[in-house]
């Protein structure tokens, strides 16, 4: 039976411990959604740090929770056809939940996970994973995945990149593993090619600390609002793996990535290397020396740059808003 709205509430989380990733994806996922007429949307966000960093954020057009506050809202009634989408860390929160999102089941509401561990498949009428990886599933699977499943907050225009000396380093919401203190002091010290650092972290992030400034530029950028001019002028990137890494590739970024996070992507990083849209260092002292070289090879720099940001000229966000018309069976 076709119905011509429906009701959705989108839940999200951020924190020291969660990052910004989160927050981010359900970010461009509600601007997305809020254009459809069709559809009732609210956004939510439980967070576990205080007011004041979550206002540099911008988390004020959302309904603020406190993480325990998150599974009763999950269950709060909704209008009928409604849908509840739920990106949030799911190791760290997914089992105080589950019981929450059961019973939102069973009464009747469609519930969608964001880059759910496969474990947690069963609770949901759909999983979207913003995941490169296709899973092998049935051919009527509820679980999406693919290059036009990723949800980017920022789509720098992809340019002609003939100014080779600017550097966009990229830390995530948290810098878990301090690559801050690893990356930048070394590259001001040693800047090679480069004579502009733009350095992008989160708002969880320690501040910056000095290095020289003689031999190159510096610029510390904390504001979100910034990053699509930053990417859109940088000539390489070194970014740590997540959310961030995938906004350089889409912008034609030649980039270094790392991961601080033991094996937990391994298959994921293999295949980005052979894929060669990236280059993939073993550690943060590697990814140092793989960005010097890589600015010795202008040819090779250039094709990574335009085969990563080919696979990613399909926006994320329309996908899932196409699945989730399908899921309230909207006109």
């Amino acid at each position: 039976m076709s119905r011509n709205w429906g009701e959705v509430r989108l839940f999200s989380a951020t924190g020291h411990r969660f990052g910004l990733g989160h927050w981010a994806r359900s970010s461009v996922v509600n601007d997305r959604l809020q254009t459809d007429k069709r559809l009732r949307v609210r956004l939510l966000v439980a967070h576990e740090t205080s007011d004041l960093v979550l206002e540099k954020i911008n988390v004020n057009s959302a309904k603020k929770l406190s993480i325990d506050e998150l599974s009763t809202a999950i269950n709060e009634p909704l209008m009928s056809p409604g849908l509840v989408l739920l990106d949030i860390p799911w190791i760290q929160l997914g089992e105080n939940i589950q019981e929450s999102i059961a019973s939102a089941r069973q009464n009747g509401v469609k519930t969608v996970g964001v880059d759910v561990p496969k474990e947690f498949f069963d609770w949901f009428d759909l999983v979207f994973q913003p995941n490169f990886k296709q899973v092998q599933q049935e051919a009527n699977s509820k679980v999406v995945s693919g290059w036009d499943c990723f949800l980017l907050r920022n789509r720098a225009p992809q340019i002609n990149r003939e100014d080779e000396t600017t550097l966009v380093i990229a830390v995530g919401g948290s810098d878990v593993a301090n690559l801050l203190d690893t990356w930048v002091p070394p590259l001001t010290k040693s800047p090679g090619r480069f004579r502009k650092l733009e350095v992008i972290r989160g708002p969880f992030t320690r501040n910056l600390r000095g290095g020289d400034t003689k031999k190159v530029e510096v610029t510390d950028h904390r504001d979100s609002a910034d990053i699509p001019r930053i990417l859109a002028r940088a000539s390489f990137g070194l970014c740590v793996y997540g959310v961030s890494f995938f906004e350089l590739l889409a912008a034609g970024i030649p980039t270094v990535t790392y991961s601080p996070y033991g094996n937990r992507h391994a298959a994921e990083l293999q295949e980005i290397e052979s894929l060669g849209i990236a280059l993939v260092a073993k550690s943060p002292e590697q990814a140092i020396n793989q960005l010097h070289e890589l600015t010795n090879q202008p040819e090779l720099a250039m094709q990574i740059g335009k085969e990563a940001a080919s696979l990613l000229d399909s926006p994320g966000e329309n996908r899932l808003h196409a699945e989730i018309l399908r899921l309230l069976e909207l006109k």
